[in-house]
């Protein structure tokens, strides 16, 4: 008998007790692993809106800053994710959330925001 047929034979015998105890492993590690990927998520959030963090860009990877249009926050991005949306989409990033987003599309945002008065000033000098 080879060894496959073995550990076949042998599955088939303890199947139960196999699976149930594959199940509570992967259900202990998978609590330990949903906490640590939280962990690492808030570090990088509190990363990216906070520029003097160190650990962003430890490893070589350059940022591009820029400032929120309708809040003033200071945000960092990939500079190869700005790249990517210039190259494909012609666009850069202007908004640090989809909150603020969606704020700069209503009107009354659009009559009062920077630009706008800008605009306002310029049309009054001439």
């Amino acid at each position: 008998m080879t060894r496959a047929a073995a550990a076949k034979r042998y599955y088939e015998k303890n199947k139960i007790a196999i699976n149930s105890k594959s199940k509570l492993y992967y259900q202990s590690h998978s609590e330990k692993w949903i906490d640590y990927n939280k962990k690492l998520s808030s570090y990088y959030n509190k990363c990216v809106f906070n520029p003097a963090c160190k650990k962003v860009g430890g490893r070589g990877a350059k940022f591009y800053n820029y400032f929120c249009l309708v809040c003033g926050k200071e945000k960092r991005v990939l500079l190869s994710h700005v790249e990517y949306n210039y190259k494909i989409e012609g666009r850069l990033p202007k908004y640090c959330s989809r909150k603020c987003y969606g704020v700069s599309l209503s009107k009354k945002w659009r009559e009062r925001s920077p630009y706008a008065q800008k605009i306002k000033k310029l049309l009054k000098t001439v």
